[in-house]
């Protein structure tokens, strides 16, 4: 018999599977011009990908976070189109990425759209922070609710916007 925290865990694995399969593929389109190279990271690892960008001038070492958001209309329309990212993901993202890399924060919305943000040319000016109740395991409905200090970062700071509802179907 499975126990439940094995199944938490099983649980929180297949969503990262899933959320790495599609940042993939995403990135395999939007890169398709160019030499590229993307890895994924070991689970818990503080990004999800990495990978290089090759030109004839440099290479381009970047850095993504995937995270996979469901809002509904109604709480877009009551809170805005934005998308959330931890306070101490993001510092833990800036402590132990190399100089000179790119941190990309890349937002699956809904199962149809992609935002894709670089971190450090974000304008900062446009961001707010507020304590963000969510479970401490988000996949395991037993696990306690707690405060998270989380940035608000509006959809309209992103450098793309990009359909991905064919990756997940293809997911599925």
């Amino acid at each position: 018999m499975q126990t439940n925290s094995y199944y938490i865990s099983e649980q929180v694995q297949k969503n990262e599977e899933k959320g790495r399969y599609i940042a993939e593929n995403v990135l395999s389109d939007f890169l398709k011009n160019y030499q590229y190279c993307v890895t994924a990271t070991p689970v818990d690892c503080y990004v999800d990908l990495k990978g290089t960008i090759t030109t004839s001038k440099r290479n381009l070492d970047f850095q993504v976070e995937v995270k996979q958001r469901y809002k509904s209309e109604e709480q877009i329309m009551k809170y805005g189109s934005n998308v959330e990212l931890r306070v101490d993901k993001y510092n833990r993202m800036l402590t132990e990425s190399p100089n000179g890399t790119s941190l990309l924060y890349m937002v699956l919305l809904n199962e149809s759209t992609v935002y894709l943000f670089n971190m450090k040319k974000l304008d900062w000016s446009k961001v707010s922070t507020f304590n963000w109740k969510i479970r401490q395991t988000q996949v395991d409905p037993n696990s306690p609710y707690l405060y998270y200090p989380t940035y608000k970062i509006p959809t309209t700071l992103a450098f793309a916007k990009l359909d991905c509802s064919k990756y997940f179907q293809q997911w599925n």
